[in-house]
């Protein structure tokens, strides 16, 4: 991963790209996550796929009315096991839950200062 400088609580910055991707090797056929962050050597490996063969560094989802707990934490593992480092769940009222292999996180560990809520403009 390309990181910008460091000023003692995480990166300043981190090179990749945004937006929805899709890859297939999920356990449960091809997923496409609502948004994601994938790095620019990931990025390298699965621009050329038509669909990915392994999954962006982060992928969200938003919980809508029509989704289930179960539904999202059934795609986080899908997500996590096809290569995905962390997995974030945004809540209609804003609020964020991040996660990685070992479970659930305080906050992501890749972007320290993303914020734990965000809300509608």
């Amino acid at each position: 991963m390309t990181r910008g400088k460091e000023d003692g609580n995480g990166p300043t910055a981190v090179t990749g790209r945004t937006g929805p991707l899709t890859w297939k090797d999920t356990s449960d056929g091809t997923k496409e996550a609502d948004a994601a962050w994938v790095s620019r050597e990931r990025w390298d490996i699965i621009k050329a796929e038509y669909s990915s063969s392994i999954a962006p560094e982060v992928c969200a989802e938003v919980m809508s009315r029509s989704n289930t707990r179960e539904e999202m934490m059934h795609k986080k593992d899908l997500y996590l096991g096809a290569g995905a480092r962390e997995y974030w769940l945004c809540h209609e009222d804003g609020k964020l839950e991040f996660f990685d292999s070992s479970g659930q996180l305080q906050g992501s560990k890749m972007c320290p200062r993303f914020p734990k809520a965000i809300r509608k403009q």
